[in-house]
This record gives structure tokens, sequence and C-alpha cells, in this order.
């Protein structure tokens, strides 16, 4: 079992050891020998929308990334035993962790499904304190006050395909996408083409290891971040805006490929994702109405 600490306090987390990785929680860059990082882009970007927050949403956001932190810097050829099932034991201080305890069972179950790996957490008080906006006048910032639902936006056909329908049939839903600099260029090139004047929330995970660690590329429950930054908007615009009304969700994605078949060589195995299966959104629902987001 690989036991993974995460803390945005650095002095608080344990030594580095074969089976046990810290992760500074909102950290830009990892310090050799010392911790792996992981959000701190993803935080800069949050505290450019102009909305009060939400404490559970936020916990999601920050749960999502020690996922994506565990996925990506305990490599699954060599650190499982059968070359496929890793064991993870998070440890992850939350802004409600009692809330979130309640959800261990079904977390262990959702993510095992995603990802094919067994995943177990300690949840514990955490103290830090969201920041504030930016208000800088001259900083880039994010306004969704009149907006009306998130459409998750790789930049891909499917995606654009979605926000073109969601236009045409007078919805303006906040635009979120997992934006690594090349993804970035495909989703600006898109959302210019369609002349789109939509919000646009473009998010990193950015996981920084060390040295030491090899690195696993597979990202099977990116998914799981993406909607995750997508709750965080839709939860914001419905507390915000709508009086604690649904806010829709939409994932463009073509309904064959969801079921995630291995149409070629590329998508056999670990390859192949679960991403938007309709069992894993299903629990993932579920789960939002277990901490009730709207």
């Amino acid at each position: 079992m690989i036991e993974l600490y995460f803390e945005t306090d650095p002095t608080k987390l344990p030594n580095m050891s074969s089976n046990v990785l810290p992760v500074r929680m909102f950290g830009k860059s990892a310090l050799e020998g010392m911790y792996n990082s992981i959000g701190g882009a993803a935080l800069q970007e949050f505290r450019r929308l102009q909305e009060q927050p939400d404490e559970t949403a936020f916990d999601l956001m920050m749960l999502s990334l020690a996922v994506t932190a565990a996925d990506t810097f305990v490599e699954r050829n060599t650190r499982a035993e059968d070359a496929w099932c890793r064991q993870f034991k998070v440890h992850l201080p939350l802004l409600e962790p009692d809330l979130w305890q309640q959800q261990r069972s079904l977390l262990q179950e959702t993510l095992h499904f995603l990802s094919g790996d067994l995943w177990d957490f300690e949840f514990s008080q955490s103290d830090f304190q969201i920041p504030s906006k930016i208000t800088h006048r001259r900083a880039r910032k994010i306004h969704i006050d009149n907006h009306d639902s998130v459409c998750l936006f790789s930049g891909g056909l499917d995606s654009m395909i979605g926000a073109i329908d969601l236009t045409q049939q007078g919805k303006k839903p906040v635009l979120v996408s997992h934006a690594y600099p090349k993804d970035r260029e495909k989703q600006d090139d898109v959302y210019n083409k369609l002349r789109l004047t939509n919000a646009k929330f473009q998010v990193v995970a950015n996981p920084r290891k060390v040295k030491e660690i090899p690195v696993d590329v597979q990202m099977r429950t990116r998914s799981f971040n993406f909607i995750a930054f997508g709750a965080l908007i839709a939860t914001a615009l419905s507390k915000n805006h709508y009086n604690n009304q649904t806010v829709n969700l939409y994932i463009p994605e073509n309904g064959l490929i969801s079921i995630n078949p291995p149409l070629t060589a590329r998508r056999i195995g670990s390859l192949s994702t679960r991403t938007t299966h309709p069992f894993f959104l299903g629990k993932l629902n579920e789960l939002f109405v277990n901490i009730g987001l709207p």
C-alpha cells in the first residue's frame, strides 16, 4: 500500500520513503527529496473567480486534486503487485471532514470503478483558509453572473458540438476546461472560431514530482478532476445567483465512447478510460446528493 499525505503547509508533511509520498496541496513546485506538489495553478485560477466560495465544493476540488496526485505519482507498472491494481491510502485534511467521512465507502466504490485501483481515505480537519478573490484592477477576472449552466469544454469535437447546441438552445454555460498549454491553444482556437462570449474557467491540476519517482501518464482519474472543477462553478452559480436551485453541468461526449469499448490498440487495458461511463456518472450524482451540492 502507498500512503499519500497532503498538507497546504509543507512543514506538516512526513518524510518521503518507498511507501510514503508527501504532497504539498496548492504547491507550485516539488522540492527534491522532500515532497511533490499539486494544485498551485488551480488555486490561482480559482481566485480569479469573482464569487463567494462554497466550502463543500472547495473540498471536492481538493479531493479531486489528491486523487489526481495519487494516480500520477504512483506508477502502475512498477508499484502495483500485479502491474495493474494499486493500493492507495490518502490522508487529506478538508474543511468539512465529517461530511466526507460519511462518503468513504461511496468514494472507494466510485474510484475503484474509474481507475481499477483500491482506495482508502482518512480525512481530518484542515486549518486552511480559502484565499480571497483577486480584485486588482488590471488582473484577469472571471465573471459568471450572467450565465445559467456549466459545460465541460476540452476543445475536441464533442465539446465543440455541445457548446454550439447549448448556444442554439438559448443557454449560456460557463466553459470549464483542463487547460494544459497545447489543450488551451486548441480550446481558445475553437472558442474564437465559434465567436463565443461565454466565461471560461481554464484550469490545470499541474502535478509536480520529485526526480526520485517515476510518473504514471495514463490519468484514468482525470474526469473526476474535470467534473469537480465543473461542480465548483455550478455550485457558485446555484448558491450565489439561483437561490440554491439546480444548475446543470453538461458533459458533451459521444455516447458509444462513454461505455469505453477498446476500438484501437491505444484504448486497451489501462489506456481505456471510464471518464463518462453511465455507472461512474451515476455514482457521482449520488455523491453530489449526499454532500448537498445542487
